[in-house]
């Protein structure tokens, strides 16, 4: 069953049980409303009776009396049921053909209260036929000797009631008949014409997800054309729409990150063969030739072997500490310092190498940016510094310089690590902070320091870009938020 069918459906039983119950409820009023006005209207009519007819002689009933009133009961109201009863409230005689109801008991304590009622309180009693409770009249029989019993007047006998059931069956009931039948009928129509103004864009909305998950989350052509006019359908829309745009990028994130994988995986299968086969070719040598290689030549074939092994030590550690990164294994721990401190240390840690290769290196941080404080991990941002520095070392030639500013704008502090080496080729710089074991293999670094600062800045929530020149140099920069404003 449809959405809206389903809606209808629910209506219509909504409004059929609350048409039966205001059917039921306006009998049952009626009824009260017929007792009511009879009672009021009749009320007397014992007490009149008790006052012109002796119906009891010192407790016996008397039958020409009780035959007189029958027959003035029947020709004024046929409806009205009359009955003597002694002072216990049994029946003791009646103006009814039948005689079977000699010896039945009325409550009495509904006659006292009738006996002392308001002017219009309402008061039912039994009938000594029914078990319902009817409107009557009453009204004390007494003597000299006391109280003989009471004149117990049933407004509305079997005879009305029997014509109140006919009169019910017949129009009132085809009429609340008709009458739940058009509710039915108009709560239907209605339920699936306005409800159906959710339900479709809801329908559509479900079958275009299906169609949307049955297309390898691929295809969202269905969800943008689902009608969007109801509100709460249009904002359940922008969530789906925002849903399945976070999963297609996710997705273009795991084929890139895939892509990466198994690019490095060549790369490393490529670039780590090399060392390892150089290293295997001298230790090999070594141990073929033993002592007749001289002194010299051995110690050159043990430092080339040195090297190599370093090579292959810094490799296996910047993947370790990259696959770290990437899997949240390593915790970043905030704690406020000065940065323009750290930056001095790691400088003074390259200065001797700089030198050595005849390139200057120097630090410039204003009075603002040398003692403005950042909230990051000291340990990670020194890892950042040293893997940027080294690079700029590592490209640039004899007499160029490396040089590395501070500035504080807008409560951040902006890093810039510059350099005059040889530069990077523009086609190149989109893929400069990608993993790689490339052409920088080569000379003993395995290219992946680049992505190991751009991972470690996306933790504290930074971003990183590079400017380039060929043989001019490059620039990176970042920035990081102050102590005060985090």
């Amino acid at each position: 069953m449809s959405l809206n069918a389903r809606f209808a459906l629910v209506l219509a039983l909504l409004l059929g049980g609350l048409g039966i119950a205001i059917a039921w409820a306006g009998r049952y009023a009626s009824e009260l409303y017929f007792h009511e006005v009879n009672q009021r209207l009749n009320a007397s009519i014992a007490m009149y009776v008790v006052e012109r007819l002796e119906l009891l002689n010192n407790g016996e009933v008397n039958p020409e009396a009780l035959k007189v009133l029958a027959e003035r009961a029947m020709t004024i109201n046929p409806s009205v049921e009359v009955y003597l009863l002694d002072t216990q409230g049994r029946v003791i005689a009646h103006a009814l053909p039948d005689t079977a109801l000699v010896g039945a008991k009325v409550d009495l304590q509904p006659v006292h209260r009738f006996l002392a009622r308001q002017e219009n309180e309402l008061v039912l009693g039994d009938d000594p036929r029914a078990s319902a409770r009817k409107a009557f009249s009453a009204f004390p029989i007494e003597s000299p000797a006391g109280r003989q019993g009471y004149l117990y007047v049933v407004l509305g006998g079997a005879m009305f009631e029997a014509a109140q059931a006919a009169f019910y069956d017949s129009f009132i009931g085809r009429m609340a008949a008709a009458v739940l039948l058009a509710a039915l009928l108009v709560a239907g129509v209605s339920g699936y014409l306005l409800l159906g103004r959710v339900g479709r864009p809801l329908t559509a909305l479900a079958r275009a997800v299906g169609d949307y998950t049955a297309s390898d989350f691929s295809d969202v052509r269905g969800i943008e054309e689902v009608p969007d006019h109801v509100r709460e359908v249009g904002v359940l829309k922008r969530e789906v729409k925002l849903l399945a745009d976070t999963i297609a990028r996710q997705l273009a994130e795991l084929e890139t990150n895939d892509r990466l994988r198994r690019e490095l995986l060549e790369n490393l299968s490529h670039d780590l063969r090399t060392p390892l086969a150089s290293l295997q070719g001298y230790i090999e040598t070594l141990l073929l030739k033993g002592d007749s290689i001289e002194p010299a030549q051995r110690l050159r074939f043990l430092q080339t072997t040195h090297r190599h092994s370093q090579q292959l030590t810094r490799m296996v550690g910047q993947l370790f500490e990259l696959a770290k990164l990437d899997s949240g294994a390593h915790s970043v721990e905030f704690e406020s310092f000065c940065l323009a401190e750290l930056l001095q240390d790691v400088a003074q840690d390259f200065e001797m190498a700089a030198q050595e290769r005849g390139v200057s290196l120097a630090v410039r941080a204003p009075n603002a940016a040398a003692a403005g404080l950042v909230r990051a991990d000291i340990c990670l941002m020194q890892r950042v510094f040293e893997n940027l520095l080294g690079n700029a070392l590592r490209f640039t030639p004899s007499g160029g310089h490396i040089e590395v500013a501070l500035a504080m704008r807008d409560e951040s502090l902006y890093v810039e690590v510059r350099d005059s080496g040889r530069g990077i080729e523009e086609k190149m710089l989109p893929k400069v902070f990608e993993r790689h074991i490339g052409e920088s293999a080569g000379d003993g670094h395995s290219g992946l320091g680049l992505a190991i600062v751009r991972r470690i800045l996306e933790l504290h929530g930074s971003v990183i870009s590079v400017t380039s020149r060929v043989h001019e140099g490059t620039c990176f920069r970042f920035s990081l938020p102050s102590a005060a404003s985090a």
